[in-house]
């Protein structure tokens, strides 16, 4: 159970970084689509 948990928490932080990542490129592309 607790490496289950350790498991799940590990793949939680690592999408949360990789969304975080992906949202913040695509706001980037966005905030420079809209200034040219």
């Amino acid at each position: 159970m607790c490496t289950y948990t350790y498991i799940y928490t590990y793949i939680y932080m690592y999408a949360r970084t990789y969304v975080c990542m992906y949202v913040r490129m695509y706001t980037y592309e966005l905030f420079t689509c809209l200034h040219f």
